[in-house]
């Protein structure tokens, strides 16, 4: 079940048994909207609607708890001794955790099961090798799953929020992923130092349902 969050750019996921309520930004951040909020562009790929990347988890973070302050909410980071304490229960903005993610990019109607976020045929659905020309594509291009989200099996990677302090994780495959690395399981985590940063990783945003 889907509905739209007071604010157009999130959307409320309320259908889990096992996951709180919470919203979602319906597609990667920007390079438009980062740069809105962290005052730079560290993209390599250069594009108002297309992802940022080139970003790190630390930055991730440090988009959320910015955005969170700008817009008046509570943030859910809090950096202490180089080490990130999430609290959850907050209403500002922060990052999917891996459960989260894997329950928007997976979910279908009326039990359905698609190898990629929307689809069985990933050109529907994806920016991966064969079709990205080698780069990033703004944001909502193709189409998306039945949550109406778009871009969660190709474009960039995306940070997801994990509780080891050395290794982050990030979802999804890249513009420059092969088929079978898009495809929605095990397959498509890949794990980083929080301070690493590529062309193939950015993120999206969620809020908690307080």
């Amino acid at each position: 079940k889907k509905k739209e969050d007071s604010s157009p750019s999130m959307i409320l996921v309320e259908k889990s048994d096992t996951l709180s309520h919470f919203f979602i930004s319906p597609h990667p951040i920007t390079q438009g909207e980062y740069l809105f909020i962290a005052g730079n562009n560290p993209s390599f790929f250069h594009g108002f609607r297309q992802p940022v990347e080139n970003v790190s988890f630390i930055d991730a973070i440090k988009y959320c708890n910015r955005r969170s302050y700008l817009e008046e909410l509570e943030k859910c980071y809090f950096i202490k001794d180089d080490k990130i304490i999430f609290k959850k229960n907050k209403n500002g903005y922060r990052l999917l955790t891996q459960d989260e993610w894997f329950f928007c990019a997976s979910f279908t109607q009326n039990e359905e099961h698609f190898l990629y976020s929307g689809s069985n045929d990933i050109d529907e659905v994806a920016w991966y090798r064969r079709n990205s020309s080698c780069s990033t594509h703004d944001v909502c291009s193709l189409k998306p799953n039945s949550l109406f989200l778009y871009d969660m099996s190709g474009n960039v990677r995306e940070w997801v929020w994990t509780e080891d302090e050395d290794k982050k994780n990030a979802l999804g495959g890249f513009w420059g992923s092969k088929a079978k690395e898009c495809e929605i399981g095990e397959n498509i985590i890949s794990s980083y130092h929080p301070l690493y940063r590529d062309n193939s990783i950015g993120f999206r945003v969620a809020r908690s349902k307080i």
